[in-house]
């Protein structure tokens, strides 16, 4: 069954000859990529990448597979280049130890195309080998062809995950998250040019509104006009192919829509510049009381000014304040002062190292949402950014700040006399 698509870029141009594609957090490994030059006018690329559809896209099967990429580049640095060829499904599970050995040599960056073949010819003899043969032409339209005869629900996914896997090599996820697949997926061919695009016009424009109204910070704007350079990216080439062939009604109006994003984006530029002076006022003023009650405690170590020997207290000469520190309190902030460095700068690589980063994007996001992009708020989403789950990172991070600010309380009622700690 043929299926057509669209893979986002932005000039209209996409480049076939710098395929590299890179690893997905929790969806895919870095892929091994080479290009071969056949001649001058063509030129095959290889592509080997593991990956993992956690989302169950085949059911009663291990998530994990191999997928493999052989295509040619006809028309070599032609304004009508194409890139040919087709993606392989294999299951992970099945593999045998011959199979093995050829992907530990393929992934050991030492190029041989007959490694590949090889690795080809030996999949296409499997029950469970899954072919999908596609065409590719520069400005980001693919055909896709499933020629398996198979359920529908299973064919669509099958096909949506090649397409996912090519997406992943040839287009780099600038304006989105890498797990934000639903922008643009393919559609099957029904001789209907127009109701696919129709449909992938729709899904863009709905995207750009999407994160229009639920733009929290600046960083969402911008994902958000990106997103709008894709729609009018799309727009562009779709009329120039199929103008004709679509009603004018469905082409959309994205001057409109921009002139909105920009009125927005500068009234959270506003928003956040205020908010950031407002931060690092705050800021100063936290740094300047630790530096005060640094001061102070320090002084208390001095001997008096008069002359006096030294002694845990020190009198003023008009007798209005007093500072004083028992042989405990001095000692507990003797101990402060000597390890608080080690102490501030040892704590997030302990926190560090005892998480496992399993969770990144679900919980950078809804730091995004919850926290934002304050300072402090930074430095709790650094440490989270390796969080074995979202309780574990949440009250690892909140753990350290408690203990910073109980330092922090405890020297200013030391200094001031309220807190007297005994170590002897």
């Amino acid at each position: 069954m043929l299926y057509k698509a669209w893979i986002p870029n932005v000039s209209g141009n996409l480049s076939f000859s710098n395929i590299r594609g890179s690893k997905i957090p929790n969806r895919a490994k870095a892929p091994h990529t080479f290009n071969h030059i056949a001649n001058e006018d063509n030129g095959w690329i290889y592509s080997l990448q593991e990956r993992d559809l956690s989302d169950g896209a085949f059911p009663n099967r291990d998530g994990k597979f191999y997928y493999l990429l052989k295509a040619n580049i006809e028309r070599r640095w032609e304004q009508n280049e194409i890139l040919r060829g087709y993606v392989i499904t294999y299951p992970k599970t099945q593999l045998t130890q011959e199979e093995k050995k050829l992907i530990e040599t393929i992934k050991a960056d030492v190029f041989d195309s007959n490694q590949i073949d090889k690795l080809l010819e030996i999949w296409k003899q499997k029950s469970f080998f899954i072919q999908v043969n596609f065409e590719l032409s520069r400005d980001g339209f693919i055909d896709l062809n499933l020629e398996q005869s198979l359920d529908k629900e299973i064919s669509y996914s099958i096909v949506f995950e090649s397409y996912s896997f090519l997406k992943d090599l040839i287009h780099a996820h600038k304006f989105h998250r890498y797990d934000d697949d639903a922008i643009v997926v393919p559609y099957p061919d029904k001789q209907d040019n127009d109701l696919w695009i129709v449909k992938t016009l729709r899904n863009l424009h709905r995207s750009v509104v999407f994160s229009y109204r639920n733009a929290t910070h600046q960083q969402d704007i911008l994902n958000a006009l990106g997103k709008l350079s894709y729609l009018d990216s799309f727009q562009n080439i779709a009329k120039n192919k199929y103008g004709d062939l679509i009603r004018k009604d469905n082409w959309i109006d994205t001057g409109i829509l921009k002139t909105s994003l920009d009125l927005k984006l500068r009234d959270k530029e506003s928003l956040e510049n205020n908010k950031s002076d407002l931060q690092q006022t705050l800021l100063n003023i936290i740094l300047s009381l630790f530096g005060l009650i640094i001061a102070m405690t320090q002084l208390l170590q001095v001997p008096c000014i008069d002359g006096l020997t030294y002694d845990s207290s020190c009198v003023s000469h008009d007798q209005k304040f007093m500072f004083a520190l028992d042989t405990g309190s001095l000692g507990y902030v003797q101990i402060i002062l000597k390890y608080w460095t080690q102490i501030a700068l040892s704590m997030p690589i302990v926190i560090g190292i005892l998480l496992i980063m399993v969770n990144f994007w679900r919980i950078d996001r809804w730091l995004n949402n919850n926290i934002g992009h304050s300072w402090w708020g930074g430095y709790i989403r650094s440490i989270l950014a390796f969080a074995v789950s979202d309780k574990c990172g949440i009250l690892l991070a909140f753990g350290w700040v408690i203990i910073f600010a109980v330092i922090m309380v405890s020297l200013l009622m030391v200094g001031l006399g309220l807190f007297h700690p005994s170590f002897y």
